[in-house]
């Protein structure tokens, strides 16, 4: 395909390896529909969408044309309480970050909020120990 699109247009076509997120979350609310019941999670490095959701009994079909359309997997979060998630099963070898007994995780956007945060409060820091000639550390 990107050959035929590069003799058409005389433009150099390549295709990036990362993912539209947007498009991703978007399939699943159309596969699950009202099945889905909270904003899922996107987990890259595993390939996978991790979904608050009922399954029905076509559960393993929407996984099947859901990895089979984005080559992600479909799973369901661990639900509060719970044992565990699809996501972390044993079956396929995967591990999870747990928060301590009691606790819940924040959410990740809200975390990678938190985090970009902290980021612009050290550069400060740094900036303002510059400016001043001395030295900072962390």
């Amino acid at each position: 395909m990107a050959e035929e699109l590069e003799r058409q247009t005389g433009w150099t076509v390549r295709f990036s390896p990362s993912i539209r997120q947007d498009q991703l979350v978007q399939l699943a609310r159309t596969l699950l529909g009202p099945a889905l019941t909270g904003n899922p999670s996107i987990h890259l490095q595993d390939r996978q969408l991790a979904v608050e959701a009922e399954p029905g009994s076509d559960w393993e079909a929407i996984q099947r044309q859901f990895q089979g359309t984005t080559g992600y997997r479909l799973t369901l979060k661990r639900k509060e309480g719970g044992a565990g998630s699809a996501s972390a099963s044993a079956e396929d070898g995967g591990t999870a970050a747990l928060p301590p007994a009691g606790r819940q995780p924040m959410e990740v956007n809200r975390a990678q909020q938190e985090v970009k945060l902290w980021q612009r409060e050290i550069a400060a820091s740094r900036r303002s120990a510059a400016a001043t000639g001395k030295r900072w550390s962390s």
